[in-house]
């Protein structure tokens, strides 16, 4: 076989990864900005198992990262959400844990179901977050103190799209962080998020009038 199409083959796939990197990013930087603007991100809800999009995320952060990452679930949880929005904010979270955390050391996302509602949470060890700048984490374009003295490179995006996504889906996101018990961030997911847009929407109608 001619050495040249193996090398063509590889330049094509190169090409491609890198226009999906870049179509990624020009999303990531559209839906901080209506997140900033105060948008709700628009959703394509379906049927599916956060638990294995969970397994998913985490057998892709291991092709890139080592065998570090687990998920502690019980069978299925599934629910009404946007599987490619879960996926993003749960990838996020893992990068962030990786930036963040304690190197090498184990990087966990559990998964609970309390009744009409999900908890997902990723735990992570190292540094913690500070109280003082967990209240501002999540805003677009921000970055805390401790990450700019990390020398990591960042837009400050990725936690901005974790509470986008959870608030899209009529949830919320919080952290908790000290150096007794790591960081943790957890996503609260209603388990139909139809619904639960459809009472905030009626909710902000009622207000207005």
């Amino acid at each position: 076989m001619d050495p040249g199409v193996d090398e063509r083959r590889d330049l094509a796939v190169r090409i491609d990864r890198n226009i999906e990197r870049v179509d990624r990013m020009i999303r990531d930087l559209l839906d901080a900005n209506r997140i900033r603007a105060g948008e709700r991100l628009p959703l394509q809800l379906g049927s599916c198992d956060v638990v294995a999009i969970a397994e998913q995320v985490a057998e892709e952060a291991r092709a890139m990262h080592g065998d570090r990452f687990r998920v502690d679930a019980e069978g299925q949880v599934t629910g009404l959400w946007s599987q490619e929005d879960l996926h993003r904010a749960l990838w996020n979270l893992l990068t962030n844990a990786v930036k963040y955390g304690a190197p090498e050391a184990p990087i966990t996302i559990t998964v609970r179901r309390h009744e009409d509602l999900v908890r997902v949470s990723v735990h992570n060890t190292g540094t913690p977050i500070p109280r003082s700048e967990q209240h501002s984490i999540f805003e677009a374009y921000s970055r805390a103190p401790t990450a700019d003295a990390s020398a990591r490179v960042g837009w400050g995006l990725g936690l901005t799209l974790v509470r986008g996504a959870a608030e899209a889906h009529g949830g919320h996101v919080s952290v908790t962080s000290d150096a007794e018990s790591g960081t943790t961030f957890t996503i609260e997911l209603p388990l139909d998020a139809r619904s639960a847009r459809a009472r905030i929407d009626e909710s902000a109608s009622t207000t207005v009038h």
